[in-house]
């Protein structure tokens, strides 16, 4: 449970981390693209600063997919039934954890706007 706890608060530094370098990228592409337009840059150096650019979405997205899978880890860990306290869950395990992965998935895919 305390790496669990651990790995949620590293992800969720990490995502915000991604965030600003994404901000960052989006505002050196938009520099790159009028230094271009203005013939200050060359082609190359635009495609590099758009390359940057996707690689610090792609980051993002992993960052969030990654704060998201800590997140459920730590609701799971909740419903898991403890060695000999003599009590259970009112749900099987793996009810419970199907449940939680299909809300995961529709909140994932709702935020990305996947259908």
């Amino acid at each position: 449970a305390r790496s669990s706890q651990e790995q949620l608060v590293s992800a969720r530094e990490i995502l915000q981390a991604s965030e600003g370098t994404a901000n960052q990228a989006v505002r050196a592409y938009d520099i790159a693209e009028i230094r271009y337009r203005e013939g200050i840059s060359t082609h190359t150096e635009l495609l590099d600063s758009r390359l940057a650019l996707e690689q610090a979405r792609a980051n993002r997205v992993q960052a969030a997919r990654d704060a998201l899978v800590a997140r459920v880890r730590m609701a799971l860990i909740a419903r898991l039934p403890l060695a000999g306290t003599g009590s259970s869950a009112t749900t099987s395990p793996s009810t419970a954890t199907r449940r939680t992965t299909q809300q995961t998935q529709q909140s994932a895919t709702s935020g990305l706007g996947i259908p």
